[in-house]
């Protein structure tokens, strides 16, 4: 911190647990104030709230404590501050020019997760919605890379089951991700692959009691991995799928973006260039194979289609959303090119024994 005041962003169930007292105690007078109205999945018009609410402010620093959607916000707001007005209209202008940034009014961020899961923390990505027009805005930008990054496991030791499970999810996507992308350097892959050494063996344990710290701090040293791979590679159509179901059904985002892996891990198994068969020795794994059944049999544990049923009444109504779901730019990053019609069979072949199983 040195000697900057820090506006500390979070939410409003964290700071009503007592989550920012050791911050305070910490910080002290640093603290030029507190916004604590960050719901999941900003959008529009929560970013021109928090813009208003943080201009009464006179700060340095954004210290975001809280889940992807809370250093999300800060990093939009820490690069937008200066570039934009306090109205829907103006920060919807910014995020649709592809939000860029006055270098010289930006705030630096120092991120602190709460969730294991979307890697936010390290990365140049940014998601805020529109709720009024079912739209997400991605924003990839280097001036959205936190200054600084506190990784704390003991801070996801709260987290109810289905965040646990939604966001654990989250970064076993990530890593899957960017594993079959055509982005993927030797780099890249081993970083992904230790976190999937770490995820795939920590969310069931969770499932099963989800008190268990060593299993916690295994699943935030891997959603932190997996953020770090996704930030050189970007994500892949796994996450395009998603995007539409959680604009329109709120469903949440890890459950939204995994349900269909083992499909695409299937298709992509067909031209391994060698990357799949090294991640499935280095798992401990007798072939490539047991990849999709190690896959199929987490999403199992996890209760994935029930839970998706919660939120999407019908294969259908998924399968209505494949226009939105196909993104050439998501679509492109992966090792092999797919087309529409690709993305129907993985939708298809993801959703034939799942969701309407359930009626």
């Amino acid at each position: 911190m040195g000697d900057r005041k820090a506006l500390v962003i979070s939410t409003t169930g964290f700071v009503n647990r007592g989550g920012l007292d050791s911050l305070k105690e910490i910080l002290g007078d640093k603290i030029a104030g507190v916004v604590s109205n960050v719901r999941p999945n900003p959008d529009v018009e929560d970013m021109a709230q928090l813009c208003a609410d943080s201009h009464q402010y006179n700060f340095d620093v954004i210290v975001a404590i809280g889940g992807g959607s809370v250093i999300d916000a800060a990093k939009i707001l820490g690069a937008g501050m200066g570039s934009w007005g306090e109205t829907p209209a103006t920060i919807r202008d910014f995020l649709s020019n592809g939000a860029k940034v006055n270098s010289g009014g930006i705030k630096p961020v120092i991120a602190i997760p709460t969730t294991a899961g979307t890697g936010s923390e390290v990365t140049p990505f940014a998601t805020i919605w529109d709720n009024s027009l079912h739209k997400k805005f991605s924003i990839d930008n280097p001036g959205l890379y936190p200054e600084v990054a506190i990784v704390d496991p003991k801070l996801t030791y709260s987290l109810p089951e289905l965040h646990t499970i939604t966001t654990g999810l989250d970064a076993v996507s990530q890593a899957f991700e960017s594993i079959w992308n055509r982005k993927a350097s030797p780099a890249t892959i081993a970083i992904a692959t230790q976190s999937l050494s770490y995820s795939l063996k920590a969310l069931p344990l969770l499932v099963w009691d989800i008190r268990d710290e060593k299993a916690r701090n295994e699943l935030m040293a891997a959603s932190l991995l997996a953020g770090l791979a996704i930030s050189q590679t970007r994500t892949g159509i796994a996450h395009s799928i998603s995007y539409p179901l959680t604009a329109h059904y709120g469903l949440p985002h890890g459950l939204a973006c995994s349900f269909t892996l083992p499909a695409i891990l299937e298709f992509n198994l067909q031209h391994d260039d060698g990357r799949f068969a090294q991640l499935a020795s280095s798992l401990g794994k007798s072939g490539t194979e047991e990849l999709v059944v190690c896959l199929k049999r987490l999403l199992g544990e996890c209760k994935i289609y029930m839970r998706i049923r919660e939120y999407i009444p019908s294969s259908i109504a998924v399968i209505s959303l494949l226009k939105e779901m196909f993104v050439p730019e998501r679509a492109n990053n992966n090792m092999i090119p797919i087309d529409y019609k690709i993305v129907q069979f993985f939708l298809e072949k993801s959703l034939e024994s799942g969701i309407d199983a359930l009626h």
